[in-house]
């Protein structure tokens, strides 16, 4: 009779012990699989990350108020949602395309402020960030219409041309934009704290300079870079010179005569009242073509084409890139120091620079298709 109970006992011991174990588990797996589930559906929550990957998403302004978005994806999910992310947090529906296709075509208001935008790989209920990109500047740039346009140095109303600035010769140029302003340091900083650019060698407390002085310490690459990041480029040579000369072959901005009250060129501020570099929007007034400023003097440019003394006479002509290889790249403009003068503040002036220096007078600005 003992033994009969003692054995009744144990099997409902051992079966007790089975049912909490059944229970714990079930639970576990249950509150495993939940957390999964509210992560993988909180598209904004994972859109808000840190880690959301900005290089997986590439925004380009492909017209007035159009930009194109492309994206990359190991798979096709079951759809693509496109979200336009607010400064408030909210997230706003663009698009929701089949999960076949990588690109989609979004339009903008002119001057949109904090344009920035996510896409999401949507599949069985669950979402995945794809990519976030970075703020999309659609303002403050000028668009140059196509046409035709001198470039180089035009020995009938320039007296100071370089051998590598002849001949002068005319291409055409597609349209573009280009920056009105000179990048400043205020607009070079939110890069670097997006992670894709690399501090400049010169901070602003270096010079006691403000923010909104154009930034420098910056070499060709790290130009390249911020150009890039924003869904820019750098501009070329060509495209350079017809933002500051229209469709004519002027020496200056303004014209063929030399004004020293129209740029930063003297450190010593005897004629332009800068001793150092200027705002990037000072000498807002000083004339030109496109109302694009201190392409004369402030900083030197960077711009897209490796150096070739001997480029103009093979140049093409029809939107010229400069030559396909070199040691040396180019910048524009002339900059603050006085050492310059008006001779190399010259818009036909070629100033040929190892592309991985850096200075207290070399900057850049940025242009896009």
């Amino acid at each position: 009779m003992w033994f009969q109970i003692r054995r009744r006992y144990s099997t409902f011991l051992v079966c007790m012990v089975t049912f909490f174990v059944l229970i714990v588990g079930c639970a576990s797996d249950g509150a495993v699989g939940t957390e999964a589930d509210e992560h993988a559906d909180s598209g904004t929550e994972t859109g808000d990350s840190d880690d959301a990957n900005t290089s997986d998403l590439v925004v380009e302004v492909i017209g007035e108020t159009t930009l194109r978005l492309r994206w990359s994806y190991s798979h096709d999910p079951g759809a693509f949602v496109i979200q336009r992310l607010g400064s408030n947090g909210e997230h706003g529906l663009v698009a929701e395309v089949s999960g076949s296709v990588r690109d989609a075509v979004t339009d903008f208001l002119p001057c949109e402020d904090d344009l920035r935008f996510q896409v999401i790989a949507r599949e069985d209920g669950r979402d995945a960030v794809v990519g976030r990109s970075a703020p999309v500047d659609v303002c403050d740039m000028v668009r140059i219409e196509d046409g035709p346009t001198w470039v180089g140095c035009d020995p009938a109303v320039d007296s100071m041309c370089y051998p590598d600035e002849m001949p002068i010769h005319r291409v055409h140029l597609d349209s573009y934009w280009m920056d009105r302003t000179e990048v400043s340091f205020e607009a070079y900083n939110e890069c670097m704290e997006a992670g894709a650019c690399a501090t400049p060698a010169i901070e602003p407390a270096d010079l006691d300079l403000n923010w909104d002085t154009p930034v420098i310490g910056v070499n060709w690459f790290m130009a390249d870079a911020y150009c890039e990041w924003r869904g820019k480029r750098l501009p070329t040579e060509a495209e350079w010179e017809k933002a500051g000369r229209g469709n004519g072959s002027g020496v200056y901005p303004w014209g063929d005569e030399w004004d020293p009250t129209l740029a930063n060129w003297d450190d010593q501020g005897r004629d332009d009242g800068y001793a150092l570099p200027a705002p990037v929007t000072a000498f807002a007034d000083t004339p030109s073509p496109y109302d694009i400023q201190n392409l004369t003097g402030n900083v030197w440019e960077w711009v897209a084409d490796y150096y070739g003394a001997d480029y103009y006479s093979v140049s093409p002509k029809s939107n010229p890139g400069g030559p396909e290889t070199g040691s040396m790249r180019i910048a524009k403009g002339g900059a603050w120091r006085h050492d310059f003068y008006e001779t190399k503040l010259r818009l036909s002036h070629r100033n040929a620079e190892a592309p991985e220096g850096v200075s207290d007078h070399v900057g850049f600005r940025c242009a896009r298709n």
